[in-house]
């Protein structure tokens, strides 16, 4: 599981924005892959969390795998969203 140390997170956009993306990425887990959107956002002056999340098969995923998700959210809006 992660944890706010190990958690792998693409951060982009200013350190004290008016607002934050929070940004689960989906199956695969990889934010890259939305980068033009994401990068699209932070330019509009936007803070931009979207951790990496490990790819899973949810036909055989465990509850762990399943809790991850919606913690790597939370951990990464905990350590990277300011105040």
């Amino acid at each position: 599981m992660a944890t706010p140390r190990d958690l792998d997170v693409l951060v982009l956009g200013p350190e004290n924005p008016r607002v934050i993306v929070l940004f689960g990425s989906g199956s695969g887990g990889d934010p890259a892959r939305y980068r033009t959107v994401l990068i699209a956002l932070s330019d509009a002056g936007y803070r931009v969390l979207a951790p990496h999340h490990t790819r899973f098969v949810p036909d055989t995923a465990t509850s762990d795998e399943f809790v991850e998700r919606p913690r790597g959210l939370k951990d990464a809006l905990a350590r990277y969203g300011g105040n």
